[in-house]
């Protein structure tokens, strides 16, 4: 036996010498079988490639049939297959994450008493996970529970320097030998981990003869300690000849964090383990011509020069050997030859891929010999890039395969089996309801027909609709009585729409029950399950009961209708991984107790390790894959994306038991072993191979590399270039080439942005102007209409002259929108003014934003209001006054409307077990506080509330409306008064309250702009009512803030005993408003001596007696002014309305909480604009520019 290594550096072509020397076998007759193993990710490709080569060498033409027996092509675990079975032996089952999942956690729950770390641990979010990765590695690494236990001692003394840490480790060996010595118990001779089947292979092959064959390796760097298993047992029992990546002047010399450190360190491994067994070993260097004795064609004695040779060189030729040493942080040699390579930086990762395909495209057009699957394009890291490939590549017309492991977790059926397996009591969040249903697996049937596509998910949506604006609880959804009205039918049967109104209730009912009885069915059945084993049963048996295979079938076959093949594959490959781990939880522990959590727990385990295959589906397509996967040298093309420094080289994190600080103190201690045992690199050991990745990177293409990375990242912070480019860029002085997202003008577009068709349209539509380029744009334009872009160009490049502006609606439709008279509240002429276009889609349109559960500011406003009109009605029915309200009688008050309140559909969530009481008893306690505050603010004056929630311009009210206008003009204000107060027992004066959630105040600033006409309009409506109201006029107009606000305890400045004992009056409750400057009427709200300041009014005397310029009172002749304005507003607004005129120009706060932002795409860029306020400034400022008005309309 001879174990042979054949050191190459990467830009030698050892496959090629490993084939000669293939060769020179076939040719001197030698019958031995012969096995040529490679890393089984490029096993397919290889078998081709040697296949092929190897019919060169025997003479074949290219085009020639060539088949070959003798030698044959594997990976490790295939070739460890075939040998075993050629021994009659069968592997034992392979255990996969669920059972091992379940199988840790048995052991942690049996024996808890025995592990003081890892029981505190467990409960920790992917720990169980994490232990199962470790015990896989230690039984890998054939690390005993005695080796654990065997190291303690030197554990200790070696971490003297750090006792706690030292500590903390020793408790974890002492917790792992014990898990590890069950877990291994458990396994015994029935189960293999994945990495276990190579050391079986082994166990099993003591007896095999292999004298009859010899194995070449080649690709591998290193390798695990699975495959280690079988290089040893090869170096034993055959040949073996090894094509290892390095350089055979450094074998002895490397130092940690070359480049060829890794691979060195594995063939002096190979080297050491070889003379130990006593095997001769051979090490040649691959940079010789012909390293093997081999039967060659005498030298051309015309053989190039060395100069000539060097400038032959490939790009992979000369890249290599430069970064083997700036990998490493050594000087290369100069070059006399340049390679192929560039550099760009794009805006952000979808300009740079875009800028990639581009250059494809290009590469394609300049080489025609070049195709698709030539091309490589390679990541350290795909995530950034994944979500925007399909857009990208299907623009620029390039089929590609994506070489990179798509996890399972995400799909559909895992979301629907893990959602429906959650606790219990979660079982109706309408989340949990909605993931469930939008599936698309579990859905209702008719006459045993699962019900369509269309049907189920219309009614699936309207559910959705429903539950955002309802949120029922577990209960309601239980009551057949309560039934899921989305849309009401007030009666009108012959209302259009009416009947499909009925019908989406129907089918919203019959989707609840569908819901209830899916759901129950499951609850009910888990709960009856006495072991994992009659879980797993009743899970099949309720899948095959709710058809959920027959839907999954339905998609599959729908997908393959669609072509979708991918899709359809995958579908039915998640339901087998899905059967597999049901299989394992089954076998593993069947006869555990059932417990929903770790049932659950198992089975998202098992779907976290699931992976869909993938198959290249066509024959000529580029290849998209990460750094680091090992890949064929086939490719002529390398594109390196998104090397930035936060990615290249890659962060590894270590997320196993043992953390990095661990390693270091265990690792010593299990090499000084007799038998030398190994644990997996620490993350800062794996990030010093960084380099090595991507040297091979660099390695997979022969002609031309392209590096690129991203400026912006996806927060759009600035990215940092990776220092392997800047090494390698600045040793060839290659430029980095920016590249922005969009061409300058058309010169540059023509020169640097075309691709496709549609992509070149694309960018022509960045554009913002083409003047003065109308010669280019015609050249262009040309183009795309040869392509069949016409029409398309003129759509696309007619957005660029768009102005989001609104049209003027016709006579006839404003008339049918908007009736006549107008009929308005003072809210929507407000709303009108605040954003015009927003007032046609709400009230012409009659548009409704999505109804929404959630209690927001204007529903407990309607809680408030109601709850107020009820104590104040019951004084005034009782002729009593705010004065007269005692803490009992506001507490019995509110409770008692509260509860009536809760009952009604709208507020029916506030009756709910958990938040929703919670919230009402917080609604109870601050209604009781604001109405203690109404009554403290009325002990300071003689009023008496005369009405409460009043209509006015209403058929229910007793009061007119407020009307302006004539004819076609007329507008009509109606609206409703929350409390009218007799402010003296005379009836003088009136005082207009209304009640706000929101500490406002009056401004005259958006009084005049018609941004707050409320008061002024409500003050003319009760003027013109007050003979009804049997007052004699209006003397101010208030608003009350119906809100707690609070305020640091530094800041009260009351009685500090009245404040715990629940009896402080409020230090911020104010009426903020508008008052006549009236001596009677001000004595009225408050009596108040010279520099007196008003508790509960901004109101403050100077020391003449008069209100000082703070108090918010206004002159009779400065109010005239306001009103006149405000019924100019009414009337103003009234005609645009009638007249259709709605643009969009809002106020620019308008925007910041509207509903319809999505349907205006308000935007600068598309000429819109904000109101600019006509009047501006404090109330002298606004006064003074309606006084100027005033004095110009009367000459």
């Amino acid at each position: 036996m001879a174990v042979t290594i054949l050191l190459t550096p990467g830009e030698v072509d050892s496959r090629q010498q490993l084939v000669e020397q293939i060769h020179n076998q076939l040719v001197h007759e030698d019958r031995r079988d012969i096995y040529y193993v490679v890393p089984n990710h490029v096993k397919f490709d290889a078998e081709v490639d040697v296949l092929k080569r190897l019919a060169l060498a025997q003479g074949y033409s290219a085009d020639q049939v060539f088949a070959q027996s003798q030698v044959q092509v594997y990976s490790l675990t295939r070739l460890a297959w075939r040998f075993l079975q050629a021994e009659g032996k069968v592997q034992p089952p392979v255990l996969g994450e669920a059972g091992l999942f379940v199988l840790v956690s048995q052991i942690l729950k049996e024996n808890a008493s025995l592990l003081p770390t890892f029981a505190r641990m467990q409960a920790k979010k992917g720990f169980v996970q994490n232990l199962v990765s470790q015990l896989a590695e230690l039984r890998g690494a054939e690390i005993s529970p005695q080796d654990l236990l065997a190291i303690l001692d030197q554990v200790q003394e070696s971490g003297q320097k750090n006792p706690l840490q030292t500590k903390t480790l020793s408790q974890k060996l002492r917790d792992l030998a014990v898990v590890a010595d069950a877990f291994n118990e458990a396994l015994a001779e029935r189960y293999l981990l994945a990495q276990e089947a190579l050391p079986y292979f082994v166990e099993q092959s003591e007896n095999l003869d292999l004298s009859n064959t010899v194995i070449y390796l080649e690709g591998f760097t290193g390798f695990t300690a699975g495959e280690w298993s079988v290089v040893n047992f090869l170096i034993e029992k055959t040949d073996l000849t090894l094509a290892i990546l390095g350089d055979k002047d450094q074998l002895t010399t490397f130092e940690s964090g070359d480049v060829y450190a890794k691979p060195l360190t594995t063939a002096l491994t190979i080297i050491k383990r070889a003379r130990y067994k006593e095997t001769d070993v051979t090490v040649l260097d691959g940079r010789q011509d012909h390293p093997f004795e081999t039967i060659s064609a005498p030298a051309d004695k015309n053989e190039p020069a060395t100069d000539l040779k060097q400038q032959n060189k490939t790009t992979k030729e000369i890249l290599l050997p430069a970064w083997a040493k700036l990998g490493s942080y050594q000087e290369p040699k100069g070059q006399q030859v340049e390679p192929d390579l560039q550099a760009f930086v794009a805006d952000n990762t979808v300009t740079e891929l875009e800028e990639v395909a581009r250059r494809i495209r290009q590469d394609l057009q300049d080489q025609p010999d070049l195709h698709l699957r030539d091309i490589l394009v390679l990541a350290r890291d795909l995530g950034p890039y994944s979500k925007h490939l399909p857009a990208v590549m299907n623009q620029f017309d390039l089929a590609y395969f994506l070489d990179n492991d798509i996890k399972m977790g995400n799909h559909p059926l895992v979301e629907l089996v893990t959602k429906l397996l959650g606790p219990a009591n979660q079982a109706f969040y309408p989340e949990n309801i909605l993931t469930i249903l939008k599936t698309g697996f579990l859905r209702p049937n008719q006459d045993g027909q699962l019900i369509n596509d269309n049907i189920y998910f219309e009614t699936v949506a309207y559910l959705d609709n429903y539950l955002a604006g309802h949120r029922p609880s577990a209960r309601k959804w239980h009551d057949r009585q309560t039934q899921f009205i989305l849309f009401e039918d007030n009666g009108e049967p012959d209302r259009p729409g009416f009947d499909q109104d009925q019908r989406v209730n129907r089918h919203l009912n019959l989707l609840k029950g569908f819901v209830v009885e899916a759901l129950d069915a499951m609850n009910q059945g888990l709960k009856q399950a006495k072991t994992l084993s009659d879980g797993a049963r009743f899970l099949m048996a309720y899948l095959d009961k709710f058809q959920v295979k027959k839907a999954i079938i339905n998609h599959r076959d729908a997908l393959v209708e669609a072509g979708d093949l991918v899709k359809a594959q995958q579908v039915m490959e998640v339901w087998q991984l899905f059967i597999n781990i049901l299989d394992q939880v089954v076998q593993v522990a069947g006869d555990q107790d059932f417990d929903r959590q770790v049932f659950l727990a198992a089975l998202q385990s098992g779907f976290s390790g699931g992976k869909f295959t993938g198959i290249p589906n066509q024959l000529d397509q580029l290849t998209i894959s990460e750094a680091g996967i090992v890949q064929s040298q086939k490719y002529r093309v390398l594109y390196f994306i998104g090397g930035t420094r936060s990615a290249l080289p890659a962060q590894v994190k270590n997320k196993t038991v043992l953390t990095d600080q661990d390693r270091l103190l265990v690792q010593p201690a299990l090499a000084e072993q007799d038998t030398p045992r190994y644990l997996r690199q620490t993350a800062a050991a794996q990030m010093a191979e960084e380099n090595l990745v991507f040297y091979g990177a660099l390695q997979a293409a022969s002609s031309k590399v392209v590096l690129s990375y991203p400026l912006l990242n996806q927060e759009g912070k600035q990215n940092e270039m990776s220092s392997y480019y800047s090494r390698l860029l600045n040793f060839f002085l290659v430029p980095v080439q920016p590249v922005a997202g969009q061409a300058k003008n058309l010169a540059d577009l023509t020169a640097h942005y075309l691709g496709t068709p549609a992509a070149t349209l694309s960018q022509l539509a960045k554009m913002a102007d083409l003047a003065g380029q109308e010669t280019d744009f015609q050249e262009v334009r040309d183009a795309l209409a040869d392509a069949g872009l016409d029409g398309q160009v003129d759509r696309v490049l007619s957005s660029r002259h768009y102005q989001n502006q609104a049209r003027i609606l016709t006579p006839a439709l404003a008339k049918e929108l908007f009736q006549r008279p107008l009929r308005v509240s003072i809210s929507q002429i407000e709303a009108f003014y605040r954003n015009p276009y927003e007032y046609f889609l709400k009230y012409g349109l009659r548009l409704q934003e999505r109804p929404s559960a959630e209690l927001d500011a204007a529903s407990t406003g309607i809680i408030y209001h109601d709850l107020f009109e009820k104590a104040v009605g019951n004084l005034i029915e009782k002729k009593e006054t705010l004065r007269d309200l005692t803490p009992a009688e506001i507490k019995t008050v509110v409770q008692d409307e509260l509860a009536r309140l809760v009952q009604e559909p709208q507020f029916a969530e506030l009756n709910e077990d958990g938040q929703g009481k919670t919230v009402a008893q917080y609604l109870d306690q601050v209604a009781q506080e604001l109405l203690k505050h109404l009554a403290q603010a009325a002990q300071t004056n003689q009023s008496a509330p005369e009405r409460v929630e009043t209509l006015f311009g209403f058929p229910q009210g007793d009061l007119m409306a407020l009307s302006l206008g004539e004819g076609d003009r007329e507008v009509i204000v109606r609206g409703k008064i929350d409390r009218l107060d007799r402010q003296d027992p005379a009836g003088d004066f009136a005082t207009l309250v209304d009640y706000k959630t929101s500490g406002k105040s009056f401004s005259y600033r958006d009084a005049a702009n018609g941004l707050q006409l409320q008061l002024l309009t409500y003050w003319q409506a009760v003027q013109e009512n007050a003979k009804q109201l049997g007052v004699q006029s209006v003397g101010g107009a208030f608003f009350a803030p119906i809100q707690q606000e609070v305020i640091p305890l530094a800041k009260f400045r009351g009685d500090v005993d009245e404040l715990l004992a629940g009896k402080a009056t409020s230090q911020s409750f104010q009426y903020r408003g508008l008052a006549l400057d009236n001596p009677d009427y001000l004595d009225e709200l408050e009596r108040l001596a010279p520099k007196e300041k008003a508790r509960y009014y901004q109101l403050t005397m100077s020391k003449d007696g008069q209100p000082t310029a703070t108090s918010e009172t206004i002159t009779d002749a400065d109010f005239a002014l306001l009103a006149k304005k405000n019924q100019e507003l009414l009337q103003e607004a009234a005609e645009k309305i009638q007249a259709g005129q709605f643009p969009i120009r809002p106020v620019e706060s308008a925007l910041q909480y509207s509903a319809y932002k999505d349907i205006m795409r308000f935007d600068k860029v598309l000429g819109d604009r904000y109101q600019v306020p006509k009047y501006t400034g404090r109330k002298k400022e606004v006064i003074k520019q309606l006084q100027a008005e005033e004095d110009g309309e009367n000459g």
